[in-house]
């Protein structure tokens, strides 16, 4: 009988899984995000924390858009969000939070692939998935103990 912990991680990976099929997107693992960085400039890796936790940490090369998972929030910054994005609709876009309890980064994901961007990811691991498989991050913690 596996862990009650075990049981709950296949629960949220389904969910995810689940989203992204309606949603019309795909998911990252953090090999394929690992490759999507270095075309970074190519890429665009978007972390939909806030400012301050994105500042914190962050998976270096990832740049800041926040953006609550709620259809308020897709409503009132679809226009920034698009001009955040830019024209390039073939340009690959992946989006992550802090872990997978997070859904900021569906509703990310679910805004892009509405706006017509053909090659929209999700990494549900986040930013503390990518620390745990022994990636640096970036960002103010980590600023601090650096030598």
């Amino acid at each position: 009988m596996p862990l009650p912990d075990a049981r709950l991680k296949t629960r949220i990976q389904n969910r995810i899984r689940a989203q992204a099929a309606r949603a019309g997107y795909q998911i990252m693992d953090t090999a394929g995000l690992d490759a999507i960085l270095r075309d970074v400039a190519r890429a665009l890796v978007v972390g939909t924390m806030s400012p301050e936790a994105f500042a914190k940490d962050h998976i270096p090369g990832s740049v800041n858009f926040s953006l609550e998972n709620s259809l308020l929030s897709r409503l009132l910054k679809k226009r920034a969000f698009r001009r955040f994005l830019g024209p390039d609709k073939d340009r690959p876009l992946v989006f992550y939070s802090l872990d997978p309890a997070y859904a900021d980064c569906h509703s990310a994901a679910l805004l892009a692939v509405r706006l017509g961007y053909q090659k929209v990811y999700r990494y549900p691991d986040g930013i503390v998935g990518w620390m745990r498989s022994g990636r640096a991050a970036a960002g103010t913690m980590h600023d601090e103990i650096q030598p």
